[in-house]
């Protein structure tokens, strides 16, 4: 395991477990605004103004959350990081 791997996962406040369960996300908001910080004519890069809401279903149990992570994983595929609602 790498320094950098090591050092992530010492910092990290709740122990990952696997997931093997589908996973549904649902984005609350009709719509997403923000601060424009810079386009090209591949794209557009911008800063929400506020939390995306989304609603989260695990196997039959359901979270609110909010987004806080997208992350390009190639061949079509994005991973998604949603951090739950403290009150759950």
């Amino acid at each position: 395991m790498s320094e950098r791997t090591e050092h992530l996962r010492s910092n990290r406040e709740h122990e990952r477990v696997p997931l093997e369960d589908g996973v549904t996300v649902t984005l609350e908001q009709q719509s997403i605004r923000g601060s424009g910080k810079n386009a090209s004519p591949a794209g557009v890069y911008f800063i929400a103004e506020e939390e995306i809401k989304v609603k989260v279903t695990i196997g039959d149990m359901e979270y609110e959350g909010h987004l806080v992570r997208v992350e390009n994983h190639g061949k079509g595929r994005t991973g998604l990081a949603v951090r739950f609602e403290e009150d759950q």
